[in-house]
């Protein structure tokens, strides 16, 4: 499980660019500088969620938000998309700091607490934070990609 979010030109015929291309080959990726926080998969511009963080994404937003990262999106819906996604974080990590006090101790949310509201975790075994990390990674990315005009093809 994971999800890979391609770049596309937000009107396919007015580019000649490669699908998943944001610059020509004779030009430095703009998403180089980045580090490697998230695998790259497909091409330089493109951006791989690794499993866990897809994972958290599916138990912690609701349904329709995580069915919408599957879909195509235009350049205004990856900077929508980039928002949603640092709400979600904001979320979990409200949840987290909400379960602590609850515990009276640090804790990293697992599986029972997300099972308590309806969600199934079964696969659930890793630190959360971690993928935290990950999808800010992923709401940096479809920001830059909405603002340099490009939209978002999903490649699940």
């Amino acid at each position: 499980m994971g999800l890979v979010l391609i770049p596309r030109f937000a009107v396919a015929e007015s580019s000649d660019l490669p699908l998943g291309m944001t610059h020509s080959a004779s030009e430095p990726c703009p998403f180089k500088h980045k580090g490697k926080l998230a695998e790259v998969s497909d091409s330089c511009c493109s951006f791989r969620v690794g499993r866990e963080p897809a994972c958290l994404l599916a138990f912690a937003i609701p349904p329709p938000f995580y069915l919408r990262l599957h879909e195509d999106m235009s350049p205004e819906e990856a900077i929508e998309l980039g928002r949603k996604l640092r709400g979600a974080i904001k979320q979990v990590r409200d949840d987290t700091i909400k379960a602590s006090r609850e515990a009276d101790t640090a804790v990293d949310l697992d599986p029972d607490y997300y099972m308590g509201k309806g969600i199934n975790a079964n696969d659930w075994e890793f630190p959360v934070e971690p993928a935290l990390k990950q999808i800010e990674a992923a709401a940096d990315w479809c920001e830059k990609v909405g603002q340099m005009q490009f939209g978002i093809r999903s490649g699940h």
